[in-house]
């Protein structure tokens, strides 16, 4: 019943359960993630953005495979990056609209194993230092854009849960005015200001539906993955 607790300088090959928080800003993300990581049991830090990792990472390894190809026949880099499909070279997209079954995802099929497990050791390496200190057996992931890269999230770690927090749609637009007093900058609200620069509510409403419907659209899809919590609620 009772371990020791290793070293955190040291951690073994078991990474812990991961598990996504996923919501759009203001929605209780937070507050949930101070409960999660109360648990003797689960680790949920602050906001560390390893879903955007992931894709920045798969990015990088497309970048050098494309630059190890063109070395070994004899062709530019550039052009046959640009020869490769959209989804692969920028991967997420622009998120001006949420789509967690997009581009990344697709993406990523072009990247070898080679470069799938490189991936994953980076994350089993910072999870498991987190987690490892407090004997924790799961890692949670509270990111504010995790929306945009559950497919690649998904691809690989199959067996990854997620946490959906909705909060009502103009209670989360008030607490987002409130919040930013000297602009819009925090929280991915800027593409959506800039695109209705005068009504800050339209704004944040249009951010609210396309964070909200993304992950709805993939717990219809991954209901058994899928945990959805309402503020009220909590």
């Amino acid at each position: 019943m009772i371990r020791g607790r290793p070293s955190p300088d040291k951690v073994d090959d078991q990474m812990p359960n991961l598990a996504l928080v996923v919501g759009a800003a203001r929605s209780g993300t937070t507050l949930l993630r101070v409960i999660l990581d109360a648990h003797t049991e689960i680790g949920c830090p602050a906001e560390a953005g390893l879903p955007a990792l992931m894709a920045h990472m798969a990015q990088v390894w497309l970048t050098v495979d494309v630059d190890a190809e063109s070395v070994s026949v004899g062709g530019d880099p550039g052009e046959m990056a640009a020869h490769r499909p959209v989804e692969a070279r920028g991967l997420g997209g622009t998120q001006d609209h949420a789509d967690p079954s997009g581009a990344d995802m697709n993406a990523l099929g072009d990247v070898p194993e080679a470069g799938r497990e490189w991936i994953r050791r980076a994350l089993r390496d910072v999870t498991a230092r987190y987690c490892h200190r407090e004997n924790k057996r799961v890692y949670i992931d509270k990111s504010l854009d995790s929306v945009y890269h559950l497919g690649l999230v998904h691809l690989l770690f199959p067996e990854a849960r997620y946490v959906l927090v909705v909060r009502h749609v103009m209670d989360t637009v008030a607490s987002g005015l409130e919040a930013s007093p000297w602009g819009f900058q925090a929280y991915g609200y800027a593409p959506y200001v800039q695109a209705s620069p005068g009504n800050f509510v339209a704004a944040l409403v249009s951010y609210w539906l396309d964070h909200v419907e993304g992950a709805l659209r993939w717990e219809s899809d991954h209901r058994k993955l899928c945990r959805r919590v309402r503020y009220e609620d909590l």
